[in-house]
């Protein structure tokens, strides 16, 4: 049996033809729909004057030609100065040719040639492309036909069928209607999809686009546009657009910005701005304004836009990682020369302590012993600075030790005050009862100079720097460093980034930004915590924990005139630097060892070579011309087995680059500047030591 039902696809596949057959109801571009509708408003007005004239000539009374031709007028009027949507008006003039219509062909006596116009009118109002308008013309025709046409067919029809069969006359025309409906439809939609395709590129287009008359009125909108203006086509359309989103507006008077950078010729340039959208929020745009030209006149102009917001920030970003990579290489190239610095200084203050401390020991008279004593005592205190350079370079030796950071306050007391300035006043507050902690004390002095220095710059004008180091007993004990400026204070956001490495609060050229991040660091390193408490124009303070150590300090290095500090046994001593090589080699003269003296590792290589002696030690500097200290004592290893090695440097770090890049170790390492005491204790330290002195990683 055939099945004759259509399949459920073949329905849908109808009907999406038939869909596509009725038009969307695309709203016009301004600029065409008042085209348009003026065109409409002159016909009613020919119509309101028509029919005065044919009332007239068909000897009506005055009053009902006024009152018919008034009619149609105020429709006129209202459909061209009401204010409010363009649809009330557009249906206020169908409203008024339907009419019109109407009265026609009550005043000609139903004549059917005038009923024809009804027909025309409804093909001509599709113009507005508008559903409403159409619906409402169609559903008078019905009404006038269907409803007066059958109640009282002679106000409608002239002969005596249509009086005798006012239905069947109403179907005809009924007819007629739908025939020109579907004449109209099938124009509309032609119409509609001829400029479709306009309208969906301009939709999928990412750039906004904006359309303006002469007087700045917006005439179009797309998608894009509106999406960035967050509102609809509909409230901007109309409105002037300068006024709407240029952020700031221009000042009354002054010609609108997006026509004084309006371009001719092919390649247009872009312009930047700022607009806004409807709710408030201004955003950066780069735009193009160009001409809209008809017939050879400027109607208007079509503004192309782009929101260059993520572009500005990831320019800014760019700018800001630039900026940060070249401070970077700035401090690090002031890293290598401080390095360098401090490498020579140090070399210079362990002559002048050695020297000093062997004159010193020549010396009977105890006035010349003082003098010397200051000499020394002065030099050491300059390797302080050494030390705070290489902290600076990062390339000091870490010595993390137990330490009483009460002490390492009171050590840097009257650094600190030279450092602030005599307009500040300076209070350290210091727990007598010891505060131990397990550090290095290189470190910690710059973790307090970093501070005193961000609060020295907080007070500008004066103010008051308090430095306190308390213990907490407990559980857990702790010990606590306080910095606190009376200084301009800062507010929470600023609070929340002052560890950010290169965050800084200071004009251009004025600070690192390295200085708190390098704080926070140190003490993390260190096991412990860094916080701030600040208000606006209420100071600031800087708390550092640390955990308090129960270890006690152990003693301090042993002097030269301790017993067990002296020796027999035989040194290769290896320094580049004439003067140190000397002081070294006659401090460990005096105190009774035999010494080799070698400037380079190519010299401590002949010189083994033929000294057939026992060599119990190898003194070698690192860094040297040619091969390094840690190469020169795997050189000596192969032919004396069992050589021990001190390393001595001013230019330390953990380890050293060996020349087939690897990491060497140095184990033990005397750091210059250093004393005859601590000359040798290291060495004898080293001699007692069975351990390898030597480790290739």
């Amino acid at each position: 049996m055939m099945n004759l039902v259509p399949a459920p696809s073949t329905l849908r596949g109808v009907g999406a033809r038939l869909r596509s057959l009725v038009p969307e109801g695309r709203r016009l571009p301004e600029r065409v729909w008042s085209r348009r509708h003026r065109g409409i408003l002159v016909l009613l007005w020919m119509h309101a004057v028509g029919i005065a004239v044919f009332a007239a000539v068909r000897q009506f009374e005055v009053s009902h030609v006024l009152l018919e031709a008034g009619a149609v007028g105020v429709t006129a009027v209202l459909a061209g100065v009401l204010p409010g949507p363009r649809r009330l008006r557009s249906v206020i003039a169908c409203f008024g040719l339907m009419t019109s219509s109407a009265l026609l062909v009550h005043l000609s006596g139903g004549y059917i040639e005038f009923h024809f116009h009804f027909f025309v009118m409804v093909g001509l109002l599709a113009l507005y492309q508008d559903w409403t308008t159409f619906i409402l013309a169609i559903g008078y025709v019905v009404v006038h036909h269907g409803v007066v046409g059958v109640l009282d067919p002679q106000s409608v029809y002239n002969h005596g069928a249509a009086w005798a069969h006012p239905w069947l006359w109403a179907g005809i025309h009924g007819a007629f209607i739908l025939a020109m409906s579907a004449v109209t439809l099938t124009t509309w939609r032609v119409t509609e999809t001829a400029s479709a395709l306009t309208e969906i590129v301009l939709d999928s287009a990412g750039e906004g686009v904006v359309g303006v008359d002469l007087q700045g009125r917006t005439t179009f909108v797309n998608a894009a546009a509106a999406r960035m203006l967050r509102c609809s086509a509909e409230d901007l359309i109309g409105r002037p657009l300068g006024a709407v989103i240029l952020h700031p507006p221009d000042p009354a008077g002054a010609p609108c910005r997006l026509y004084a950078n309006m371009s001719v010729g092919p390649a247009p340039d872009a312009a930047e701005d700022f607009f806004k959208s409807v709710d408030g929020r201004a955003f950066p745009v780069e735009y193009v304004s160009s001409q809209i030209r008809e017939h050879g006149n400027v109607e208007g102009a079509v503004v192309v836009f782009r929101d260059v917001s993520q572009r500005r920030t990831a320019q800014a970003a760019l700018q800001e990682s630039e900026a940060r990579l070249r401070q970077s290489q700035k401090m690090d190239a002031i890293g290598q020369l401080a390095g360098g610095i401090a490498h020579d200084f140090s070399n210079l203050l362990t002559v002048i302590i050695g020297r000093g401390e062997l004159l010193r020991g020549r010396l009977t008279s105890s006035s010349d012993r003082e003098t010397v004593s200051l000499i020394t005592e002065t030099a050491e205190r300059a390797s302080i600075l050494t030390r705070q350079l290489l902290a600076f370079s990062r390339k000091q030796v870490l010595e993390p030790r137990v330490l009483d950071l009460g002490e390492v306050v009171a050590g840097m007391a009257s650094m600190l005050r030279r450092l602030i300035g005599e307009h500040i006043s300076f209070i350290t507050a210091i727990d007598p009862n010891g505060t131990p902690v397990w550090g290095d004390v290189a470190q910690l002095e710059q973790v307090i100079l970093n501070l005193a220095v961000n609060a020295r710059d907080a007070m500008p004008t004066g103010g008051s720097l308090t430095v306190a180091v308390d213990t907490v007993l407990g559980p857990e004990p702790q010990v606590i460093l306080t910095v606190r400026d009376t200084g301009g204070g800062m507010d929470a956001a600023t609070q929340s980034r002052i560890f950010e490495p290169f965050f800084t609060t200071k004009m251009a050229g004025k600070g690192t930004g390295l200085g708190l991040a390098t704080v926070y660091g140190i003490v993390q390193q260190h096991g412990g915590t860094v916080g701030v408490e600040s208000a606006p124009g209420r100071g600031a303070t800087f708390r550092v924990v640390f955990p308090r150590c129960a270890i006690q300090r152990p003693a301090l290095a042993a002097d030269s005139s301790r017993p067990g500090a002296s020796g027999r046994e035989t040194i290769l001593l290896v320094e580049d630097e004439e003067m140190l090589r000397a002081v070294a080699a006659d401090s460990l003269r005096v105190n009774h060892y035999t010494v080799l003296e070698a400037s380079s590792a190519e010299d401590a290589l002949r010189l083994v070579a033929v000294t057939p002696a026992r060599i119990d030690l190898l003194l070698t500097d690192v860094v040297m011309p040619g091969l390094i200290g840690p190469e020169l004592a795997d050189r000596l290893r192969r032919v004396r087995p069992g050589l021990r090695v001190l390393y001595m440097s001013g230019y330390p770090g953990d380890g050293t680059i060996g020349s087939d890049d690897t990491f060497i170790e140095l184990k033990p390492l005397l750091v210059k500047p250093f004393s005859v005491g601590e000359l040798m204790t290291a060495v004898r330290s080293a001699l007692e030591s069975g351990k390898p002195s030597l480790t290739v990683v």
